[in-house]
């Protein structure tokens, strides 16, 4: 995981009403309202050892696969649901 040195921020502001300005730092596409919210979160990231980095990214894949499996068996059970419908 190549986590960027905190450094020059991306900024952006929305010109919609009610649309804040949020910070992000290089890399991170994760919105903050403040720089100290953007500075915490990434201190936060370099933080973790590779052991927790690893085991975040198995439980990501853990709850893809769940997700994912849910959704084929609903749409494969709706298929065959209908499909006994047409005899």
């Amino acid at each position: 995981m190549n986590i960027p040195l905190p450094g020059p921020f991306s900024v952006s502001t929305s010109s919609r009403p009610g649309r804040r300005t949020v910070w992000h730092h290089p890399g991170c596409p994760t919105a903050h309202p403040t720089q100290q919210a953007a500075d915490e979160h990434h201190a936060r990231l370099l933080a973790r050892t590779p052991a927790q980095v690893r085991r975040a990214n198995i439980g990501g894949l853990i709850v893809g696969w769940s997700l994912a499996a849910a959704v084929t068996a609903g749409i494969v059970a709706g298929l065959v649901h209908f499909a006994s419908g047409l005899h």
